[in-house]
Formats: C-alpha cells, sequence, structure tokens
C-alpha cells in the first residue's frame, strides 16, 4: 500500500522497500554519491541475497530539468555542415555506446546569420559568387560561429536532433560530488573551446568513480575525498575541453564554420541541473545528524527531453518546519513575539 503524507518536500510518498535482486530499473546517479547510508542500507549494499532491507521511507520528486529537442521536420530540412559516421545495430539499440564520430552538426533554421549567408550565395553560372554584399564566410582558422545543433541519423534515415539521453552516452557529465570550483572550471574551459580559443590547462583535480559500490555504501567519506589526476580520467567533457575546435568548410553555405566541441545546450543543461541538486549536495555534506532528515539514496530517471531527480529521505511525520514556523508567528505585526524568538533558539541548538 502507499499513503501520502505531508512533509517538507515537494511530493512525499510513504513506502516499503521489499527485498529484491530485480536492480534493472533503478538508475544510481552515481556510485560517489552516497557519503552516508542508513544501517539498514548498509547492511543491505553488503548483502549478497538482497539491496534493500525493509525500511519505511519517504520519496520527494523534484522538478523536472527539461532539455527541449527541435522537431524531426526541422532537422530534416537543416543545413548540414558535417555528416557523422553511420551507427551499427548495436549503437541503434543500445548495446554499444555512441561516439563523437557519428553526431551530425547541423545549423539551427532559426539563425540569423544562417538567413544572411543564404541570401548572399547567389552564383554565377561559372561558379563565381556575385558581388551583390560583402558577407564574412570565415577561413581555415576562423570559422564562423553559427547556431548549431547535434544530431544523429536514424535506422529510417531521417536526422534528429540528439537526445538527452544520447548527450549523456556521448560526453557523461561532471561527477555528481564535484565542488563548485571544479565544476565551473570545466564548463568554463568548454566554453573557451566553444568560443575558439586554445585549449588551457585542465583542472588539477576531479572526482572519480573508481571506489566500489560497497565501498561508497560502508565509508562515509571516501565518496566525497577520493580524487584522481584530471588527465587519468578520460571522461567525454574532459575530452572535449583538450582537444582544439574543429572547422569545417559547408558547401551550401560556402563559408567555413566552426564545430563545437559540446553542444552549448547541453552545457546550459548541466548548469541547470547543477543548480537544481544544490539541496541535495548540502544534504550528502551533512551526514547523518539526529535533527536533520537524512537522505539514504539518489536516483535520477533521464528521459530524451527532461532529467526527474528521486530522494529517498527518512520518513518525518511532523510536516514542514516552515509552516510550523508561519502558523506561530506575530503575523506581521510590529514587536518582538518573544514565545516566536524562544521557539527559533530552540531550533537552532538543536540544528547547531
Amino acid at each position: 500500500t502507499v499513503s501520502t503524507e505531508k512533509m517538507a518536500m515537494d511530493v512525499a510518498i510513504e513506502t516499503t522497500a521489499e527485498a529484491t535482486d530485480d536492480m534493472n530499473n533503478t538508475v544510481f546517479v552515481d556510485r560517489a554519491d552516497g557519503p552516508s547510508r542508513s544501517k539498514h542500507a548498509a547492511k543491505a549494499a553488503a548483502s549478497k541475497s538482497q539491496w534493500f532491507m525493509e525500511e519505511t521511507v519517504a520519496i520527494k520528486i523534484l522538478n523536472p530539468v527539461a532539455f527541449r529537442i527541435i522537431s524531426a521536420e526541422a532537422t530534416g530540412s537543416a543545413v548540414v555542415v558535417k555528416e557523422g559516421e553511420s551507427m551499427t545495430k548495436e549503437i541503434e539499440s543500445g548495446k554499444s555506446p555512441m561516439e563523437t564520430k557519428h553526431v551530425w552538426w547541423l545549423v539551427n533554421p532559426n539563425s540569423r546569420n544562417l538567413q544572411t549567408l543564404q541570401r548572399y550565395n547567389t552564383k554565377r553560372r561559372d561558379g563565381t559568387l556575385k558581388k551583390t554584399r560583402d558577407v564574412d564566410r570565415g577561413s581555415p582558422d576562423r570559422g564562423l560561429r553559427l547556431s548549431l545543433v547535434a544530431a544523429y541519423m536514424g535506422s529510417n534515415g531521417q536526422l534528429r536532433e540528439l537526445p538527452l539521453t544520447r548527450c549523456i552516452e556521448i560526453w557523461g557529465h561532471i561527477p555528481f560530488d564535484a565542488t563548485d570550483l571544479e565544476f565551473e572550471e570545466m564548463i568554463e574551459s568548454i566554453e573557451r573551446i566553444n568560443a575558439g580559443h586554445a585549449p588551457s590547462p585542465p583542472p588539477s583535480r576531479v572526482p572519480t568513480y573508481e571506489s566500489s559500490a560497497s565501498e561508497s555504501y560502508n565509508t562515509a567519506t571516501s565518496a566525497l575525498t577520493d580524487a584522481i589526476p584530471m588527465a587519468n580520467a578520460k571522461t567525454g567533457l574532459y575530452r572535449a575541453a583538450a582537444e582544439a575546435r574543429a572547422t569545417v568548410f559547408c558547401e551550401g553555405l560556402n563559408a567555413f564554420i566552426a564545430v563545437p566541441a559540446v553542444p552549448p545546450k547541453y552545457l546550459r543543461w548541466l548548469r541547470q541541473r547543477r543548480a537544481a541538486t544544490k539541496e541535495i549536495r548540502n544534504m550528502m555534506l551533512i551526514g547523518r545528524h539526529h535533527n536533520v532528515v537524512h537522505l539514504y539514496e539518489v536516483l535520477e530517471y533521464i528521459q530524451e527531453s527532461k532529467s526527474t531527480m528521486f530522494l529517498i529521505l527518512e520518513l518525518v511525520r511532523g510536516g514542514e518546519l516552515f509552516d510550523l514556523i508561519s502558523n506561530n508567528s506575530n503575523g506581521g505585526k510590529r514587536g518582538i513575539d518573544v514565545d516566536s524568538e524562544l521557539r527559533m533558539r530552540k531550533f537552532f541548538r538543536e540544528l547547531s
């Protein structure tokens, strides 16, 4: 049975986690995402026969982080800047990962620069352009920056924009327990590559997934402290930050176009995801506190156009602290509410 409880969360579902061996539909955000677990979860993780022991928990569902995709009709009529290699049946079915060499780069149909290049791209019979207007068409050393769309060729021969699932498959994402400095350094280094700058020295250190799953369950601090040199972590985003931007000649536009290392849309999604999960990272750092709701696990459901976070939390039936404070305040009246002030002091002492 599933019942709902009013709690300090957007959506709360009270449920009992039963012992099961089927983990096919469960996706952990990162193996290093759980610096602290309950004793029940630690025993369950160490057990060979089951993953979860029976325990009543609360599930908080965060607002999805959207990833808008251009329609298939728009991508089908878009100008192709760079063709990608054809995918095998294993890649199409998801048995093998997709790589950057399979990515097609298209010009966004809504790009203003595209309209300018097409308008003044009329040729004479001898193949030369009419001198109607001097338009910058780039050079092999300096490609034009247009709004490009990363796409792939489907089995039906139709071009479609890369969905979120494929972007993560190709470029991955920055480890969930990375610091804000590490995150910004990685994103900014890729954005500099997209802008045409030379690759900058990569960040010195980055969290890694090398710790085993059992260690991440049983060790409270290893998930946030284990690190390896950045040069040894050859993730998709790192490779993009370490390589120079490519420039290709587009015959359809008669111009040299700069191809980004990573789609800017995907970088924006990474920033939005980072901002939306600030609460999770703070709870991970707190760990076990007898006066703070405990975070057991973080699950992420990734779809083609959005991702949704599920927080497995300790079940607390008393309601939201914010509601308690609001209902017992002086209602905006002037003066000091002595009872409310004493109550707030009590709360802060419990949290210290």
